[in-house]
């Protein structure tokens, strides 16, 4: 599995609408080839992450999935 996150600035955010949502797209359309027989894959693209409410709170509810039940 692999994530694609991006931190991305509040004085960015507009301007790099259109890498967000190529980050979204990937999940959908992502096709991958494999590398290694006997391994699968599969790639997923969140949305930019940022500490400014309501963007931490989208990003935080597509993140959370893959680390629930990971401890410290």
């Amino acid at each position: 599995m692999q994530l694609f996150i991006e931190p991305k600035g509040t004085h960015l955010m507009k301007e790099d609408k259109w890498k967000e949502a190529f980050l979204k797209e990937i999940n959908g359309k992502a096709q991958l080839q494999t590398v290694f027989q006997g391994r699968n894959y599969t790639v997923y693209g969140l949305p930019f992450y940022n500490s400014g409410t309501p963007h931490l709170e989208a990003f935080e509810k597509e993140f959370s999935p893959f680390v629930e039940g990971v401890s410290e």
